[in-house]
């Protein structure tokens, strides 16, 4: 409900595009929402390195 609430709002809005970097296990959630995998990425958090990826999903063709 809430990823749809989100784009819900996105549209109202008149967003062409969202953005997130996601980790590895929420990607499959994002993939089912329409996103897709930009680039692999590497964040480092408080000395640890954490591989996460940035997606995004296109709202130019919905209303």
């Amino acid at each position: 409900m809430l990823m749809n609430t989100i784009l819900d709002k996105a549209k109202q809005a008149k967003l062409e595009r969202l953005y997130s970097f996601v980790s590895i296990t929420a990607k499959p959630f994002y993939l089912h929402f329409g996103f897709t995998v930009v680039r692999p990425n590497e964040a480092e958090i408080r000395g640890v390195v954490l591989n996460n990826f940035l997606m995004e999903r296109s709202l130019d063709n919905e209303l």
